[in-house]
């Protein structure tokens, strides 16, 4: 019942952020679910659902895994929804965490104009691939300040 009643609340966390247009990932969603049930597996308990060879999958086991995954993706869907630029906290704090959050923003929307200076970077050489980084993170700094300041 408790796995039920947390998928219902994942289902209604993404409803928000399809509503508020946040980008999703469902491949890796799908794919951290099967992996928290597949590593739950090897703990059995509960009733046998089928075996494979010499491995039992249980039904409590599967529970375990649901659950388990459920709630980190609803950790996930929260983390998305709280995260965002329109925070305007006080203080001097406050100022440092909502440049922190725009800056994330910035990084991680698919939507930014602040393209990164080249498309790979050469872990062969990590100072390169540090000044390749570093040029990135300023252009979004700089796009930031100059917004500020209009």
């Amino acid at each position: 019942m408790k796995i039920l009643i947390l998928w219902i609340v994942n289902l209604i966390l993404l409803i928000f952020l399809k509503v508020l247009k946040r980008k999703i990932n469902f491949l890796s969603l799908f794919i951290l679910t099967f992996s928290i049930c597949f590593f739950s597996f090897l703990t059995p308990n509960g009733k046998i659902l089928f075996s494979l060879r010499n491995f039992n999958f249980t039904q409590g086991s599967l529970f375990d895994g649901l659950f388990k995954s459920g709630i980190l993706i609803n950790l996930h869907f929260v983390s998305k929804l709280i995260v965002t630029t329109k925070i305007k906290l006080p203080f001097t704090f406050g100022k440092f965490i909502n440049q922190v959050f725009f800056i994330y923003e910035q990084l991680t929307t698919s939507l930014t104009t602040v393209q990164p200076p080249t498309k790979g970077l050469d872990f062969s050489n990590p100072i390169l691939s540090l000044k390749k980084i570093d040029e990135c993170l300023l252009s979004v700094w700089n796009e930031q300040t100059a917004s500020t300041k209009n």
